[in-house]
């Protein structure tokens, strides 16, 4: 028998033209603003993550806490599983930025939280009225709230990356955000090293990750597309629909 040919069927390129075909798409004038600020945005997940696990050991020693610091890092490394689950949860029923926009303002009250406790614990800050069994609570609360919250960064933010571009340059664009947000892993545990030896303290470090915090949150809010039950899109013409507009 013959095989059928469709002469019309479209081409779809391959090897380095299409890879740089869909480098460009990633920058181009649609999608510029959301690669630069989900590279960003995985930075950030990335520096919250690895620069506060490397930074607790060091800051928990010096405390007078109801546990030893091994046992309160063992928790906080334990209260991210149910984390995992709270982010699959908010990812099915909360939209993608206000999604981000949570996880990021959970992050910063657990940041302020410990700071505040921390503070008070190692006497760099006088607050009136705070005990130090009041501190320690502080402390204990703002470390799990702190592990249970970037557990859903993680989750929403590389989502959302997978999500928002078309399939020419799907693959290119999540490789982009997520592979330089990585160098937030990478540079976190210097910046705490030399900030501590700037400062000789330990909050000028966790004020900074709220700031950076801060600055993601507002980004965040300008970005064009919402993907969640939308229709991914396969060519760089086509907009984002709603689910409901699905044959």
């Amino acid at each position: 028998g013959s095989v059928a040919f469709d002469s019309t069927a479209p081409v779809v390129p391959t090897g380095a033209g299409c890879s740089m075909e869909a480098t460009l798409t990633v920058f181009n004038r649609r999608h510029a603003y959301t690669t630069i600020t989900m590279i960003f945005a995985a930075f950030v997940v990335n520096f919250v993550y690895y620069g506060f696990i490397y930074a607790l050991p060091q800051v928990l020693v010096g405390m007078d806490l109801p546990v030893s610091p091994a046992v309160n890092i063992l928790i906080a490394c334990l209260m991210e599983l149910p984390g995992f689950a709270f982010g699959i949860y908010i990812g099915q029923t909360m939209d993608r930025i206000p999604s981000m926009t949570f996880y990021l303002s959970g992050i910063i009250l657990s940041e302020v939280v410990f700071i505040l406790g921390a503070g008070v614990l190692t006497g760099e800050l006088r607050l009136d009225g705070w005990t130090t069994e009041t501190a320690q609570w502080t402390v204990v609360a703002g470390v799990n709230i702190n592990r249970v919250i970037i557990s859903v960064g993680w989750t929403i933010v590389y989502v959302y990356v997978t999500e928002v571009y078309p399939a020419i340059c799907r693959v290119t664009g999540s490789a982009v955000c997520i592979g330089l947000g990585r160098l937030g892993a990478v540079f976190s545990s210097l910046i705490f090293e030399v900030a501590q030896e700037h400062y000789g303290s330990f909050i000028p470090f966790f004020v900074g990750t709220v700031i950076v915090c801060f600055l993601n949150m507002f980004m965040t809010q300008l970005l064009p597309f919402e993907t969640r039950n939308m229709k991914l899109t396969d060519g760089e013409d086509e907009p984002l629909k709603s689910g409901s507009d699905r044959a």
